[in-house]
C-alpha cells in the first residue's frame, strides 16, 4: 500500500491519543500488517524502523 495524505502520522496504537512514533509522505509505500475493526492499520516501513498505525483512509493501492 502507499501513502495517499500528504503528511501522515504514525502512531503507536490505534487512536488520535497515541503518541506520534513517525511521518510518512504521501507516495511511500508501507507494508500492512492487518487492519483494525475501528479503521487503522497497523504498518511497516522496511529500512526507516517505522511500525505503527495509519488510519486505513490514508492509504490507497494506487501506486504514484
Amino acid at each position: 500500500m502507499y501513502v495517499a495524505g500528504r503528511s501522515v502520522n504514525v502512531r503507536g496504537g490505534p487512536s488520535t491519543n497515541n503518541p506520534v512514533v513517525g511521518r510518512l509522505g504521501r507516495g511511500e509505500a508501507v507494508l500492512v500488517v492487518w487492519v483494525e475493526g475501528n479503521g487503522w492499520a497497523r504498518v511497516r516501513v522496511e529500512g526507516d524502523g517505522i511500525d505503527g498505525y495509519i488510519s486505513a483512509g490514508l492509504l490507497t493501492d494506487q501506486a504514484p
